[in-house]
């Protein structure tokens, strides 16, 4: 799977986004990645680099493409998790008019 997405929050602040950060502080492959990226286990560090934990704070409508290749060996095994990224857009009610999230039949997106 891969994602590249930009939040603009209210104050004009872009975040940019990765596969690797959606909600991955939950799995394994995530948490690996986390102490790799940050030297440690803080899991605070990792709340403040996760794309569904900045959720939360975000503020306005989100619009975001998220192609997710279903045949990928990390999503097949529960990793990824685009689902809680989504799930968690929809509970906030932030999704804007261009917001997407796209499950396709490939492995990897190019």
């Amino acid at each position: 799977m891969l994602l590249f997405a930009t939040l603009s929050t209210a104050l004009g602040v872009r975040i940019s986004l990765h596969e690797k950060t959606l909600k991955l502080s939950n799995g394994p492959i995530g948490q690996k990645a986390f102490v790799g990226y940050f030297g440690s286990v803080d899991q605070d560090t990792w709340k403040e680099n996760d794309a569904t934990e900045l959720l939360g704070g975000y503020k306005g409508k989100l619009d975001v493409l998220i192609d997710v290749g279903t045949g990928d060996k990390f999503y097949k095994q529960g990793q990824l998790l685009p689902e809680n990224f989504d799930e968690t857009a929809a509970y906030l009610g932030i999704r804007g008019p261009h917001y997407k999230v796209r499950f396709q039949e490939v492995s990897t997106l190019i």
